[in-house]
Formats: structure tokens, sequence, C-alpha cells
């Protein structure tokens, strides 16, 4: 081993992995990553209602299929409506219960209370009265989404804390855990409960806005940032670089990035059920496919060129779960991990395939995703339904071609190591 791989080992293994582990092992980034994943369901759901809801069509379509489609999604818009609204436009309120159930667990506490209590509160610090009664939830879905996390965390993490203290009501044995729980937590909740309040009061008084208005003003310059190029170089060239060095780059890059690509995602989903323009281009949808899609083509590659029983082997197993989006095998099977040897192509095919799709989308040749899908689903099937743009799946397919022609010629120079390496331990 070269000297300058030597010192890459030594930085590595003694400065550069603890930080990271560091970091993804703080209970604020395990509970916001386990708990932003509880809102899955209500987001493919709602993004299927968004599109019974306003048909993928451009105006000037017209047509049998297409007018009875409209005709339909105007004579049932009250109950998509409604759907949409407690689905995706609610998730903020599911994402919190998420964080505050990861919270508890992670506390090793009960959630039922500190759930309780931490809704009672975002609902206190985001809801206006609405004119002639009722409130305004406009803060449930995509602009909540900070507030939502945040205040799941923290209030979750008092009420816990709360708990180990003496502030607390003892009951007798022989009263039933969830009782004991409600009842014992009772002064603690009200501690909570009455700080939020005051804390809403304060805000309103003194900005004239609710809190997930001036989170969402704090992290505007984040927001921005998130949608560039450079925030989907980065994004992909740390999550490689993670998995480079044998860690699950996703959950790591994306303990930071996940809130940003989701309130992305669901603002987008949000503009296209109400008819407006796309805001923005880099969203989960768009990482899940673009970010993740180089694997499938070390698959092919493999599986059609190589000539050592190594990597034949890998091909066959790991093509298969490559194209439902799981690389481990690959990844570990090469292995990919700290193989200089096919480094370059590893993290260039990436970058290229990141940075192509965010250039073609920013010039209008393929569509902005607004659609949520399961991340297994394969990577042509996501392209088009995340965007419903069949130049999408085109794009797809001609990166995948040109993923292969980059790889092939590094996979082969090390496919010729490996099968002289079985050669001569037959001879």
């Amino acid at each position: 081993m070269s000297e300058t791989k030597s010192s890459f080992f030594d930085t590595l293994q003694e400065k550069v992995l603890p930080a990271v582990t560091k970091f993804s092992n703080f209970k604020f980034i395990k509970a916001m990553t386990t708990g932003i994943t509880a809102p899955v369901c209500a987001t493919i759901i709602g993004s299927v209602i968004a599109i019974l809801m306003t048909p993928p069509f451009p105006p000037t379509t017209t047509g049998g299929f297409v007018d009875a489609w409209r005709g339909w999604s105007a004579a049932n818009a009250s109950w998509l409506s409604l759907v949409y609204s407690l689905t995706l436009n609610s998730v903020a309120l599911y994402t919190l219960a998420g964080v505050s159930i990861a919270t508890s667990g992670l506390n090793k506490k009960r959630p039922t209370t500190p759930l309780v209590v931490a809704m009672m509160s975002f609902m206190i610090l985001a809801v206006n009265p609405a004119e002639g009664g009722g409130v305004l939830i406009n803060h449930f879905g995509s602009t909540g989404l900070f507030t939502a996390i945040i205040v799941g965390y923290i209030v979750t993490d008092i009420i816990n804390k709360l708990d180990d203290s003496k502030l607390k009501i003892k009951l007798p044995d022989a009263v039933p855990p969830n009782i004991a729980d409600s009842i014992g937590a009772l002064f603690n909740s009200m501690i909570v409960a009455f700080a939020v309040i005051v804390l809403r009061v304060v805000l309103v008084n003194t900005t004239g806005k609710l809190l997930p208005v001036l989170i969402n003003s704090l992290f505007a310059p984040l927001f921005s940032a998130s949608d560039s190029v450079w925030a989907v170089l980065l994004m992909i060239l740390l999550v490689r670089f993670f998995w480079f060095c044998g860690l699950h780059g996703g959950n790591i890059a994306g303990s930071v990035m996940t809130p940003f690509l989701t309130a992305n995602m669901l603002a987008n989903s949000e503009a296209y059920a109400s008819g407006q323009a796309l805001p923005h281009i880099f969203t989960g949808a768009f990482n899940s496919l673009w970010g993740t899609m180089g694997m499938l083509p070390i698959a092919i590659t493999l599986l059609l060129f190589a000539k050592s029983e190594q990597l034949k082997a890998i091909g066959r197993i790991g093509v298969v779960p490559a194209l439902f989006c799981i690389g481990e095998p690959l990844t570990f099977g090469i292995p990919l991990v700290l193989n200089f040897q096919l480094a370059i192509p590893y993290f260039l095919t990436f970058v290229i395939n990141g940075v192509t799709a965010y250039l073609a989308t920013a010039a209008g040749f393929i569509g902005r995703s607004f659609v949520s899908v399961p991340w297994t689903l394969p990577h042509f099937l996501q392209a088009f339904l995340t965007t419903m743009d069949i130049k999408t799946v085109i794009l797809y397919f001609i990166l995948l071609v040109v993923d292969i022609l980059i790889m092939l010629p590094f996979v082969r120079r090390y496919d010729r190591q490996l099968l002289e390496q079985e050669q001569s331990a037959l001879d």
C-alpha cells in the first residue's frame, strides 16, 4: 500500500469516521431520521389524490379520455380535496407524531402522553382562528414541517426528562400503567402547555407571526441553497463518499438534507394540486431517482462483460436488487468500499446523473417531480411516475447507457486482475 493510501486510511479511521459516527448518533438526528419517514403512506396517497384532482395534461390537450377525467375530477372535487387535505396537506402533523414517538423510544419512555402534548403544542403554535369560526390548518403541510420536527422533539424530550424528576403525581401500583402514565404526567404536561401558550402569545404580540412563519424565514437561505445544482453535487459526493468508506451514505447525508428535500417535494405537490408552477427541482423524489440510479449500470456492466468468477457472481446476485434500488450487494460484494480502482467511475457516474438531470429539469427538457412513490420502485418507473413526463424516462435510459460506457474500461481492467488471481490460484 502506498504512503498516500496509508495516510488516507489513517485520517479516515482516526478523524473522519469517528466524527461522522458521533454526528449520526445524536439523539435529535436519530429521532428526526426515524420520524420523518412516518408519513410515507400519507404522502403517497396524497400524491395519487393530487393527480386525480388535477389530471397531468397540458391545458391545450383535449379529447374523450382527458375530458372525461377532468369532468370526473370536477364532479368529485369535494371529497378529493378533503382527502388531500387530510393526507399530503397534513404531513407535518404525521411527521411530528413520528418524531415524538421516536424520541420517546430513544429515551425509553412510553410515547402516549408526550405525543399528545407535542401535538397539542404544535397546534397551539401553528394554528390561527378562521373568520366565522373554525381554524386555519395551512401550516399542517410543507410550511409546518420544520416546526413539527422541532416541536415534536423538544416537547417530547422535555416531558421525558420531567418524568424522571420528582415533579409528578405518585399513584398506587394497582392503577393500570396507561392510566397512571397519563395522570402521573399531568403536572408536567400542564407546565409544558402553559409555556407553549406563553410562547405563542409573545411571538404573535411581538412579531405578528406564528412560529412556522418565523422558522421558515430563518431557514429561507438554506431552502434556497438546497435547491441548486451545487446542493445536488454536494449531496451526491457526500453520499458516495460515505458509501465508499463502508458507511450508509444515504442515512448520514440524508439526516441533514432530507427535511429540506421533503419540504421541497411537499411544496411541489401542493403547487401541482392548486394548479400553480412547481417551485423546486431538487426534491426527495429527484434524489431517490437520479442520486441512486448509478448502481444498476454497475450490475449490468458486470453481468454483460465480467469474465472473473467473482464479478460474474456478484453481477448475477446484484442485478435484481439494483433494479429495485438496493445497492448493498454490489457495494460490499465487488467490493466498491475503498476500491480505488473503481473510485473514479463510481463517483463520476453518479455526479453526471444528478447534474445532468438537474440541468435538464432547469432547462425545461423534463418535468419536475411532484409525486411520492416507494423508493424501491424500479428507477425507470420512478422517472415517469414522479414527474408524469415520458421524457424523463428517455433521459434515464440515455444516462443508463452513458454510465455503462464510463464503467466499462475500469471494470474490465479490474476484472482482468481478478481473473489473473483466480487462474494463479488454480495453477
